[in-house]
């Protein structure tokens, strides 16, 4: 009976059986909404700032919204096709990766009611999917419909804003999503559900372990869940 009844169905059945009491079993309680954003498209990707100030990508366009006062502070576009993922740096500066082969680096100022660009990077030849940042300084990650993962420098403090890649590895088809390892490994996971765990050995990716069966994988799709468990 401990496992029988784990969680609540999200619909109202399920409610109901709680709130009166039918069952005597202590659900775990079922998720409210608090409050519904309104926005025209899919929204692909969110980031939140100072826990208030929400930033949504949909489709080319990135929109900044004020949860607190439940308004719409800024809409505007810094790529010419879909943003495929956000990555937060602190609270005024983000990462987005894009279809339209680069990688922006953008802040965010005046209370959020301006942006400037910092750094446009083209180092792929495809579709961005993913940037990651490594746990070494100014050192991140990214993977492309290019087969590739490119490991590159960046650091946005400095004036002269160089960008110097590392090192590249490949699959034999599109990368979707990738994640670093306590250990400084990289995991990735291809379009055709290989995941691939890639060993650090004298500055060059090599791929180590190879896995199967990821049927219908997504983009920005792996987790550390604990250090030695992966989502």
């Amino acid at each position: 009976i401990d496992i029988l009844f784990k969680d609540i169905p999200l619909n109202k059945f399920g409610k109901d059986i709680s709130e009166m009491g039918l069952i005597k079993y202590k659900f775990c309680k079922f998720w409210e909404v608090e409050r519904e954003i309104k926005i025209n498209g899919n929204a692909n990707c969110i980031l939140v700032f100072n826990q208030t100030i929400i930033l949504i990508s949909i489709g080319d366009t990135l929109q900044l919204y004020n949860n607190e006062n439940n308004m719409n502070i800024l809409t505007f576009h810094i790529h010419s096709h879909d943003i495929k993922d956000l990555l937060k740096i602190n609270e005024n500066i983000f990462i987005s990766s894009s279809k339209d082969k680069t990688i922006k680096f953008t802040k965010l100022e005046e209370n959020y009611s301006k942006f400037t660009v910092i750094k446009s990077i083209e180092i792929h030849q495809e579709e961005i999917n993913q940037t990651i940042k490594l746990r070494k300084e100014n050192l991140f990650a990214s993977c492309s419909n290019d087969n590739s993962i490119k490991i590159w420098q960046f650091d946005f403090s400095d004036d002269k804003n160089n960008v110097i890649v590392n090192n590249s590895s490949y699959h034999d088809t599109k990368i979707l999503s990738i994640c670093e390892l306590p250990n400084s490994n990289i995991i990735s996971i291809s379009e055709e559900g290989f995941l691939i765990f890639w060993e650090y050995h004298d500055n060059i990716f090599e791929k180590e372990t190879i896995l199967k069966g990821f049927k219908n994988s997504l983009h920005n799709c792996i987790f550390l869940f604990k250090e030695n468990i992966i989502l």
